[in-house]
């Protein structure tokens, strides 16, 4: 590539179907990425275990960054987009968890209010 990345962002979902056995292996092949390298989970990659091993993997969740100038910000639409799906599919395969709803309406939204699974100082 020319010019060469900066840096990669991944964006979540490594763990498509939700094991740790795909975090592990995702991590061993992200290893061959020479350039610094920030990870925003996906649903799939947090709520198997709640981001334990996740953490273990790749610390905290990088949910914004800066680089030359610019701010980069992940956003996280897991429960608006349960919602509209649950909404067009019956049978309830999308409806959200009970702890998702919750949070959300308890205003624990991450580093937007300082607090969610993690505590934001």
């Amino acid at each position: 590539m020319d010019p060469p990345a900066d840096f990669l962002i991944f964006g979540g979902d490594l763990a498509q179907l939700g094991k740790i056995e795909e975090l592990e292996l995702g991590n061993e092949l992200l290893k061959e990425v020479k350039i610094p390298k920030y990870f925003i989970p996906g649903e799939h990659d947090w709520y198997l275990d709640m981001g334990k091993k996740w953490g273990e993997l790749f610390g905290k969740p990088t949910w914004s960054m800066d680089h030359k100038g610019v701010r980069f910000i992940g956003l996280d639409t897991v429960l608006r987009t349960l919602q509209v799906l649950d909404g067009e599919c019956p049978g309830g395969r999308f409806r959200p968890c009970r702890l998702l709803e919750e949070m959300v309406a308890g205003g624990l939204l991450g580093r937007k209010s300082g607090k969610g699974f993690f505590v934001y100082a």
